[in-house]
């Protein structure tokens, strides 16, 4: 009896712990209240965007890619955060926008998916190399689908959120 109470104590024991160094491996870099770091890419377009010309909107980072699941299942919900939330007005600030970066390897998949997907704005970036990109290593991505919140003051509003609880906030901050 008390040899299988201890090797269910073990047993639990390995599974936390593994579970926490699981959560905490695949938890983005950034944390809530952090100013996000310079963040440069080059569009979908062509075109060259620093977030910094964003200061002062709310920003959605959306790390997605075409070849994952979890990620395209979850593309009408961002769509939806586009649809009602780009035109509104805050309280504090100018705008949203979201920036979507695709990690992926393969272009083709990648603009198929955009456009099968619905994703209409205009700000989609990937550089191809999948886990390795600029964009994963700067922001700690080890998983996807990863949406980042950044605030008008360009602090993290938080890391890892939901569609909903992004909803939830810029809910709350809509002009009345």
């Amino acid at each position: 009896m008390q040899r299988t109470i201890i090797t269910v104590f073990i047993l639990l024991s390995i599974w936390a712990a593994f579970k926490l160094a699981r959560d905490y491996y695949f938890k983005p870099n950034v944390s809530a209240g952090e100013q996000i770091p310079k963040t440069i890419v080059q569009l979908k377009d062509g075109k060259e965007l620093d977030l910094a010309a964003w200061k002062g909107k709310y920003v959605l980072l959306h790390f997605w890619g075409s070849w994952c699941g979890p990620c395209r299942r979850e593309s009408p919900e961002i769509r939806t955060l586009y649809e009602n939330f780009h035109t509104k007005q805050y309280n504090n600030a100018d705008g949203f926008e979201i920036l979507s970066i695709g990690i992926e390897k393969d272009e083709s998949r990648w603009n198929s998916a955009i456009i099968a997907d619905r994703l209409t704005w205009d700000y989609h970036t990937t550089e191809l190399n999948g886990f390795e990109s600029r964009m994963a290593k700067l922001y700690g991505i080890r998983q996807i689908p990863i949406l980042l919140l950044v605030g008008p003051d360009q602090r993290m509003i938080g890391s890892a959120q939901t569609p909903d609880s992004v909803k939830e906030i810029l809910t709350e901050k809509i002009k009345q």
